[in-house]
Order: structure tokens, then C-alpha cells, then sequence
């Protein structure tokens, strides 16, 4: 019995988990909405090469009063399972950046890790700046990546995932 207990007690609380990561204090919502490019236009763009190699979605984003922590949530396909992916992710407001904390995803049917799709996001999401925009509120993730200039253009090196303000939750 005890080295149950010991090995629990080494493993990371949202490796057990088969749920998506949460928000304590969630304040504001804001629901994706789609792809821009890097100067906040309001023009979509096509999903990046990289996010459609796994038929990313990306669904909603939380923050707390403070706007310094969000929840990411999105939804993946690897291997031909649907996998979902939460983040919770810290923001110097000051310096306009957004850090990845943690990040969990899972197959809510089984069937796959979802460790690649995990990896991937976890890559793009890693250190960000991010765009706080419009009327309507946006809220625009600048992700740095090669496939960039394919949907935004000759010399682009990033692409937005953007979120509109939905509201107070």
C-alpha cells in the first residue's frame, strides 16, 4: 500500500486527470474566432499549416478578474481520434506576452495519447505576444511560425489566433 501511495505522490496531478484544466475565478469569456494576421485586421485568414495537420479548433478563452491568468481550450484530431486540449497560460499585461503554465490533453473516447497534438500546441503557445483589440474586444495570440506567410502573406513570420469577447461569466 505504501508504494502506491509513493508512486501517486510522483505523479504530476493532471497526468491522472481526464479533464480539462480549470480556472478558478474565471471572470471573462471570449470565444474563438478563427485566424488573423499579425496587424489585427479583421480579415480571416485560412487555418496555418501546422494547426491543420491536426484539425485544431480552437474553442474559448477565460480569464480572471485580474486578466494575468486565462484557460485556453481547443479540440485536435490525432490518429484519427478527436482529443481535447485545455492551457492555462499568464500574461504580462505590461509587456503584451502570454506564457504557457500548464497544458493537458486527452482523448475523452480513448484511443490516443494526443501527446503529438499536445506538443505541438504546446510549442505554439509556449511564449507569445498577443494583440488586445477592436469593438467588439479581441483578444489575438501572435504565434510565430514558417507556414505564416502562406495565409498572411510574403514575409510574414506569424499568425493570430483570435478571441472575441463574449462576455462576463
Amino acid at each position: 500500500m505504501k508504494v502506491l501511495f509513493a508512486l501517486l505522490a510522483l505523479t504530476p496531478l493532471h497526468a491522472l486527470a481526464v479533464e480539462d484544466l480549470s480556472l478558478p475565478g474565471a471572470r471573462w469569456l471570449g470565444k474563438a474566432n478563427g485566424f488573423v494576421c499579425a496587424d489585427a485586421t479583421t480579415k480571416q485568414v485560412q487555418r496555418p499549416e501546422g494547426l491543420e495537420n491536426f484539425a485544431v479548433n480552437f474553442e474559448t478563452v477565460t480569464t480572471d478578474y485580474s486578466l494575468d491568468n486565462g484557460l485556453l481550450k481547443a479540440v485536435f484530431v490525432e490518429d484519427a481520434v478527436n482529443c481535447r486540449y485545455s492551457a492555462l497560460i499568464l500574461a504580462n499585461n505590461a509587456a503584451k506576452t502570454l506564457k504557457l503554465v500548464d497544458s493537458v490533453a486527452y482523448a475523452p473516447d480513448a484511443g490516443s495519447s494526443c501527446e503529438n497534438g499536445k506538443a505541438m500546441l504546446d510549442g505554439y503557445l509556449a511564449s507569445n505576444s498577443y494583440l488586445y483589440w477592436g469593438r467588439p474586444h479581441h483578444l489575438t495570440i501572435l504565434v510565430e511560425d514558417s507556414s505564416a506567410a502562406a495565409v498572411c502573406g510574403e514575409g510574414a513570420a506569424s499568425f493570430g489566433i483570435d478571441f472575441v469577447l463574449a462576455g462576463k461569466l
